[in-house]
């Protein structure tokens, strides 16, 4: 589920109570982060929504778990460009 940026949509899409929720909000800007691939979009989202995206066990660690994956494409995006990396 860590690259399904465009199942977000069709889920909110369905007939929903959560739809019109300040969570469904968290989701939608999470997810729009995640196709920009903006950290910054991401921890502004993570912080304006925090209580809800916090309340459920669940939710907290897919987050953090995006988060990782987020973090992890973006650094292996700025070690690309070089050909060798030199780690102590």
């Amino acid at each position: 589920m860590l690259d399904a940026r465009e199942e977000v949509k069709n889920l909110l899409a369905q007939k929903s109570p959560v739809r019109a929720s300040r969570l469904s909000d968290a989701i939608v800007l999470i997810s729009e982060a995640q196709r920009a691939r903006s950290l910054q979009l991401f921890n502004k989202a993570k912080l304006e929504y925090f209580a809800e995206l916090n309340a459920d066990t669940l939710i907290r660690n897919h987050i953090g778990k995006l988060y990782n994956h987020l973090l992890e494409l973006n650094i292996s995006k700025l070690l690309s460009v070089y050909e060798k990396v030199e780690l102590e």
